[in-house]
């Protein structure tokens, strides 16, 4: 499991593990919405800028990012594939002169959010993820059920790296029978062991069931649960990075 790092959490000292979870959330949230309507270069510079200050902050690796988006990667191709063949009015065009610019303003926005997004989950707790959340949920407390809502959420979160983790471990033990292998040519070969139920699938989905009932049971009967949820206040740093981001975020907007 040490190759999968989506939904991950990387235990370091650094300024970004420092902040509480709820400004941090509340940060990444407004600078990834600021990006997500940049459309010029100058915005994209500016972002991608944002970004490397954000990442040295947060004492995170490049490899570790790489490691999250990697699994991203075949989306990333497709929707710049999508965008060099079709103009911005969605009309089908093969004009790679015209097309280009804005194929790489699309992409850039879309690594830029899952990358940001990524320093948040690796700086951030489970737990701490949840807090956050669960801040935003408590005034509707009297239409739903926080605890359950707590449950469903670290339930969720923690299938993300598992289900990458499990099927790995299949895979591996199809290596070791020689089920599964090596080589570009056998791809489609391989491919197809997925879609074998006695295979792959049914050993995944038994797997992830009995997590899923360990988990939730263990998280049931926690009589503290709404102690453990309790986000800690904000101090002056807290609410110092959410105005710089607020900052930022205008920065990007308008540049």
């Amino acid at each position: 499991m040490s190759n999968i790092y989506i939904g991950r959490y990387i235990a370091k000292e650094s300024l970004i593990h420092k902040v509480n979870p709820l400004a941090k959330l509340l940060s990444i949230v407004i600078i990834i919405g600021a990006v997500a309507v940049a459309k010029s270069y100058y915005a994209i510079a500016l972002s991608s800028f944002i970004f490397a200050i954000t990442l040295y902050a947060s004492n995170i690796t490049l490899k570790e990012i790489y490691l999250t988006v990697k699994p991203f990667i075949f989306l990333l191709l497709l929707t710049f594939t999508i965008q060099l063949l079709f103009s911005k009015d969605g009309s089908f065009s093969i004009d790679i002169k015209n097309n280009l610019p804005n194929a790489i303003v699309v992409v850039t926005q879309f690594f830029l959010v899952i990358a940001l997004s990524s320093i948040f989950t690796l700086t951030t707790s489970q737990v701490d993820i949840v807090r956050s959340i669960l801040f935003f949920v408590r005034p509707f407390k009297k239409f739903v059920n926080i605890d359950e809502v707590a449950i469903s959420i670290i339930i969720a979160i923690r299938f993300i790296p598992l289900l990458f983790h499990e099927a790995n471990t299949i895979i591996v033990a199809q290596k070791i029978r020689g089920i599964w292998v090596k080589g570009y040519k056998n791809i489609f070969k391989n491919a197809s062991i997925f879609f074998k139920a006695e295979s792959f699938i049914i050993p995944l989905f038994v797997k992830v069931i009995d997590y899923a009932e360990k988990i939730s049971i263990t998280l049931k009967y926690k009589s503290n649960i709404d102690k453990i949820m309790i986000v800690p206040k904000l101090k002056l740093l807290d609410y110092s990075i959410v105005v710089i981001s607020i900052c930022i975020a205008v920065g990007i907007y308008n540049v």
